[in-house]
């Protein structure tokens, strides 16, 4: 896969789509969060389908270097998809120089896309370490080293901030993975 281009200072949108219990609106969650200890702004939104579980969900982030206007991500800079039907319900949304993350155990990319897309089995990836669930978190680790949106640091501060402590080690250790699998 080619590397694709960094999205540009000052808003950055971001959509993330996959399906209930693939931890979409936590990645949201802790990379606004980690936006927001760097002192940017960051809104987040998020839409689920109507099944109690394992139908699709949806979450908007926007970083902001300014205060945010306007909270709705209409034409994202990066797409992050944990499923099939996420990359064909979002990707025509997406800039034209946006940037595509996926698991590329799970979707499927058109060829003229894959100059600005970046796979990763996160999922088995995410299985090795013990628990499937934390495939978001390598997802995220994998979108900090490619585009520098907040410091790796940050990320792991926002992580150990907000997920439970007998959880923390394994979901550190799946942002590790995913930042070394970009390297």
């Amino acid at each position: 896969m080619g590397k694709a281009k960094k999205p540009t200072a000052g808003r950055t949108e971001i959509r993330l789509g996959g399906f209930g219990g693939q931890g979409i609106v936590t990645a949201g969650y802790l990379l606004g969060k980690a936006a927001i200890l760097e002192g940017k702004h960051a809104v987040l939104t998020k839409a689920y389908g109507p099944q109690i579980r394992g139908g699709w969900v949806l979450a908007n982030l926007i970083i902001a270097q300014e205060p945010i206007d306007y909270p709705e991500v209409r034409s994202p800079d990066i797409l992050i998809c944990f499923a099939q039907d996420a990359y064909e319900r979002l990707r025509p949304d997406l800039q034209p120089q946006g940037m595509i993350l996926f698991d590329r155990d799970l979707v499927s990319i058109s060829t003229e896309e894959k100059a600005r897309a970046i796979g990763i089995p996160a999922q088995q990836l995410a299985e090795q370490l013990g628990k499937r669930v934390v495939s978001n978190n390598v997802m995220l680790g994998l979108l900090i080293a490619s585009t520098h949106l907040v410091s790796k640091e940050t990320l792991e501060r926002a992580l150990a901030e907000t997920v439970p402590p007998q959880f923390r080690e394994l979901n550190l250790r799946a942002l590790e993975v995913g930042f070394a699998h970009f390297a």
